[in-house]
């Protein structure tokens, strides 16, 4: 009969490494996405992506497949970079279906699934996931869409109409402030000046004293008022590397939290799985594709890696495979926490319902081998 007390340690010892797997495997994705988004923020006006995003929704979900394409990030580090984007003003469209479509669209996914199953009809594998998930990605982007943005995203994530006009407006105000007022402060000190030729010269200096004095403290409240209003590193005319810092810093440090929670949960029900019933159901025509989606929500895999896991299993079915490979990157349980950065709680699990239901008919449609 086995030790409790060793069964219990190595219990505890397996969900210990499955939870630093999970966080060091995704970390360093999410800290990419943290330096891109603050690239981003300290280096791309908002003007920029009002002016080029397509305002449509078709066209939204077209630039948003384009980008995933073209920006390649996990599902782990595109949650930091579309918070950013929103905040900057680009479209709601382009922006979530950038977050669906990028860990299953870009170049690194599709390079590790081919050379994953490259002994097992690669180019078959690599279609069918590109495709399934495409698919499913347009079907949730356009779901999502029919909804008002307050109903789906958190509260203070869209920047309200004209925010960005009025800081920039703002911003020329203070800057004006300042000019003018060295200016008043130059014609009064000559106006004083003369002054003091026409009475006398001991009086006027008297005076000169108490004016320089008086400026002096008014030109300092201002000039610390301006500070305030104008400085920092959220402000515009801060310079660049401050708010690159302080973008990075605030988007790694927000979406981490949520990921190191998710990670705990995803460790404790990885490691309490009965490994045993797993070949069995791995090669059901029905509950095979179910087994693979709840199996790659559970194990919470990055996307670029998620391939190499699930071809080591050569008794799963085909379909039980692509389900893993398709549903993984979309939903698993770290994302159940790191969604809600984005979404509204009960969207999340909106979410997740979608998901699950549309990989398996999706899956039990396709069926090529």
């Amino acid at each position: 009969m086995p030790d409790p007390i060793s069964t219990v340690s190595q219990a505890f010892h397996d969900a210990c490494l499955s939870f630093l797997s999970i966080v060091l495997e995704g970390s360093p994705f999410l800290f990419l996405s943290a330096v891109v988004s603050g690239l981003v923020a300290a280096f791309v006006p908002p003007s920029v992506w009002a002016g080029w995003m397509p305002r449509t929704k078709s066209g939204g979900i077209g630039a948003g497949i384009l980008a995933g394409f073209c920006m390649p990030m996990c599902e782990c580090g595109a949650v930091a970079v579309v918070r950013r984007m929103l905040r900057q003003g680009v479209p709601r469209t382009v922006a979530l279906t950038y977050l669906l479509a990028s860990p299953i669209l870009n170049p690194f996914c599709i390079l590790s699934t081919y050379y994953a199953f490259r002994a097992q009809n690669p180019w078959l594998m690599v279609g069918s996931r590109l495709l399934l998930g495409l698919i499913l990605v347009v079907y949730l982007v356009w779901r999502l869409m029919r909804w008002r943005p307050e109903e789906t995203l958190q509260e203070g994530l869209l920047p309200k109409e004209g925010e960005d006009e009025a800081e920039h407006h703002r911003h020329e105000a203070c800057c004006e402030h300042e000019h003018e007022h060295a200016h008043a402060h130059v014609h009064e000190h000559a106006h004083h000046g003369h002054e003091h030729h026409a009475h006398g010269h001991d009086h006027s200096e008297h005076e000169h004293h108490d004016h320089d004095h008086h400026e002096h403290e008014h030109a300092h409240h201002d000039h610390d008022h301006d500070h305030d209003d104008c400085g920092g590193a959220h402000s515009p005319d801060s310079p660049r590397y401050l708010r690159f810092l302080h973008a990075v810093s605030e988007d790694f440090i927000g979406v981490l939290t949520f990921l190191v929670i998710g990670a705990a949960f995803a460790a404790v029900l990885n490691t309490s799985l009965p490994r045993v019933l797993l070949s069995g159901f791995g090669q059901h025509p029905v509950f095979g594709p179910i087994m693979g989606v709840f199996l790659a929500q559970i194990l919470c895999l990055c996307s670029t890696t998620d391939a190499f896991v699930i071809a080591a299993f050569p008794t799963f079915s085909f379909a039980t495979k692509l389900a893993f490979l398709v549903a993984g990157p979309l939903f698993d349980f770290k994302l159940v926490w790191m969604y809600q950065v984005i979404f509204r709680r009960r969207m999340v699990f909106w979410l997740w319902f979608n998901i699950t239901v549309g990989t398996l008919l999706l899956v039990y449609l396709w069926r090529p081998i």
